[in-house]
């Protein structure tokens, strides 16, 4: 298998003797079986994200015991390794997700992959692009934060013992015992779940459903209401009123937990299909552009730096052209994750246009934002993908403007594009900041 790693090999040329996996070397990506030519991960592309790939001819030869970190996926072009998947999974820790590589028109050979604990396909030849974007978003899980659910009761022993619940179950609750609080509650927390008690003073849970459906924005928001009420004709009244769901006190946690955690699921899935690019699971345009006005806002409010920068992939047409638009579309993908993995959790980032990306940067000035996207910029150059003569690189242009000198969304938009067309301009491959 071209470009892989023997397992010893590998413990030889990282001097770890019989152990692989020590924190902060790459995770393993173990590649079983196939023609050759069939897997050819590119150890240069995937020790970029991270990953080093080890062939083995047989999961049955292979010690998970020798991997000291759990292996980020199992990678199988062999239809006699599938009998071991399962095993092979549940002996390594905190297993990640096996890809099935085989003939895209041999439907009983997917099948049987999938009955063997496959969670993702890629059509052979798998080529290193396709295959890190296969482990990639078998990965999209991992990291993902935990559900928002708010709680709301008049009773304090029952709202705290379910908020109790749910945090146990990995969720954030929060607990109200005054329904008033709700629309604060709604701004703040922003719960992807309400929890409310039927019967409250001053008002029903019915009627706060009500209010909480007149806004706009809280429409899809899952409402589930909690009571001793087992009249029929009652509970299907409060369901009319906005609510989604209606579940009995006293309620089984587990049946409490699985209601929530389905209805969040599928807000959070909702949500998302309407707020970020199919393509790259990034923000979509409008999205990233009402994130950036409440940005500006909340920086101006606190006197804080901000950075606002548009990046783009140069003669991404040529990749296109050259490689065919499932290709283009696969960079775009490793790009997106790439993107997540470099900047810090409270940076956003969307697709803007075709292979046009931004990134709102909180806390940074134009500076600083510079320093971090050219590091980015100049590790992306030294990157080859693609094999023999099909081989092609990648480079990014980007323009940045900072708050101070553009005190309005729609002013750092137009600046960051002025300096990223002067980027553009100058030869690309660079970072522009915008200076007026």
């Amino acid at each position: 298998m071209p470009g892989c790693t023997a397992v010893s090999d590998w413990r030889r040329n990282h001097g770890l003797g019989n152990r692989v996996g020590r924190e902060n070397e790459a995770r393993a990506v173990v590649l079983v079986g196939g023609q050759p030519g069939t897997l050819e991960p590119s150890t240069a592309l995937f020790r970029f994200f991270g990953y080093l790939p080890v062939a083995v001819a047989s999961l049955d030869q292979f010690d998970i015991g020798a991997l000291a970190g759990r292996p980020a996926a199992l990678v199988v072009a062999s239809p006699d390794a599938f009998p071991a998947i399962a095993d092979w999974l549940g002996a390594a820790p905190g297993r990640g997700p096996a890809v099935h590589v085989g003939p895209a028109d041999d439907i009983e050979r997917r099948v049987a992959a999938v009955r063997a604990g496959c969670t993702a396909f890629v059509p052979e030849p798998a080529t290193p692009l396709a295959l890190l974007d296969a482990i990639e978003r078998g990965a999209e899980g991992e990291g993902e934060a935990p559900f928002r659910v708010l709680v709301v009761d008049d009773t304090s022993s029952d709202a705290q013992l379910h908020a109790a619940l749910l945090r146990r179950a990995g969720m954030t609750a929060l607990a109200l015992t005054d329904a008033r609080g709700v629309p604060a509650a709604l701004a703040e927390f922003q719960p992807e779940l309400v929890l409310m008690d039927y019967y409250m003073p001053r008002m029903t849970g019915a009627e706060v459903a009500a209010a909480i459906r007149q806004e706009p924005g809280y429409q899809a928001l899952p409402i589930a209401f909690l009571s001793v009420e087992d009249d029929v004709e009652k509970q299907r009244g409060a369901l009319e009123n906005g609510g989604d769901d209606f579940l009995m006190k006293p309620i089984d946690p587990d049946r409490l937990i699985a209601a929530v955690h389905s209805r969040a699921r599928r807000f959070r899935r909702l949500r998302g299909l309407i707020t970020r690019d199919t393509l790259t699971g990034l923000l979509n345009h409008s999205s990233l552009f009402d994130a950036l006005g409440r940005e500006v806002a909340r920086a101006l409010q606190n006197d804080h730096d901000l950075a606002y920068a548009l990046v783009d992939v140069d003669h991404f047409k040529k990749i296109n052209d050259g490689h065919g638009h499932a290709t283009g579309d696969l960079v775009l993908r490793v790009l997106a994750r790439l993107f997540k993995r470099r900047f810090r959790r409270t940076d956003v980032i969307g697709r803007v246009g075709g292979e046009e990306f931004a990134v709102i940067l909180p806390g940074m000035n134009a500076d600083a934002a510079a320093r971090q996207i050219d590091a980015l910029r100049a590790d992306l150059a030294d990157l080859a993908l693609g094999e023999g003569a099909g081989r092609f690189g990648i480079t990014i242009s980007a323009g940045i403007a900072a708050l101070g000198r553009f005190p309005a969304p729609t002013q750092l938009n137009a600046a960051a594009d002025r300096a990223l067309y002067a980027a553009k301009h100058a030869g690309r491959n660079r970072v522009a900041i915008a200076t007026d």
